[in-house]
């Protein structure tokens, strides 16, 4: 991965740290704040034109070696559908690492773990500030299962896609209900407690849209990506299939 830092910028008012070239991409480079006063590094892919923007919110895998790089070719093809989309690293990793975290200190990780779940409704309410609504969310493995509880509790999300992950029973009572958002699941026949896990989630939810991807030998959750071609491609294209025109529109103003 390359990253260029080319100078700070603004997108809808919002002062954000820098622009930057990750891998040959344009993106802003921000600092999400938290509840408790600490912030996340951040990336932002695309900017909101316009009232009618959409945005989509991707959540990282939860060990100490899985980082917001991982979702660049997913967040390149959601930006080409004119959606906005923000990663960031978690707390005491990548480019959210700080000396007042020690990722060998089983107590400090055992906080950080807890703090997973409000730091993600902090950067889906930052996301919330750039753009109209945020209509989907990915995950990887835990991260899938953060995408269902913030959609859960945010019914403007419409889409989730979950890579290797499951649902606890709160999300599965939320899944079974009317207004629920779509769940896509996608897990790898070597990866068989993910794959149960996730076919179960998928079981559960309502929504007609609602699908199932079973691959083979693809490895564990955002690794499925750069193992199988395409497969970026198409969780874009059925994150967008419900608001496309909405989408498109945005991306041409």
């Amino acid at each position: 991965m390359s990253l260029r830092l080319t100078g700070p910028c603004v997108v809808m008012g919002l002062l954000l740290t820098t622009s930057a070239t990750v891998s040959g991409q344009e993106v802003q480079v921000v600092e999400i704040p938290t509840r408790d006063g600490h912030s996340l590094g951040g990336r932002v892919y695309g900017a909101a034109v316009g009232s009618r923007s959409y945005g989509a919110l991707l959540l990282n895998m939860c060990s100490r070696e899985h980082f917001q790089d991982e979702w660049q070719g997913l967040a390149s093809e959601l930006r080409g559908r004119g959606l906005v989309v923000l990663t960031y690293d978690y707390r005491g990793t990548g480019t959210s690492a700080s000396k007042l975290w020690n990722l060998q200190n089983e107590a400090q990780v055992r906080q950080l773990t807890e703090l997973l779940s409000p730091d993600a409704e902090d950067a889906f309410q930052y996301l919330r500030t750039e753009v109209e609504r945020v209509v989907a969310i990915v995950g990887g493995s835990c991260g899938g299962s953060l995408a269902l509880d913030l959609a859960a509790t945010n019914p403007e999300v419409r889409r989730v896609a979950v890579l290797s992950g499951g649902a606890n029973d709160k999300v599965s009572d939320y899944l079974r209900s009317s207004g629920s958002a779509a769940v896509l699941g996608i897990a790898s026949r070597d990866d068989a407690a993910a794959l149960d896990a996730t076919r179960d989630a998928v079981s559960r939810a309502s929504h007609a849209e609602s699908s199932m991807i079973t691959l083979d030998n693809a490895g564990h959750g955002t690794r499925m990506l750069g193992a199988v071609e395409g497969l970026s491609a198409r969780i874009a294209d059925w994150i967008v299939s419900e608001f496309a025109g909405a989408a498109q529109e945005t991306k041409a103003k």
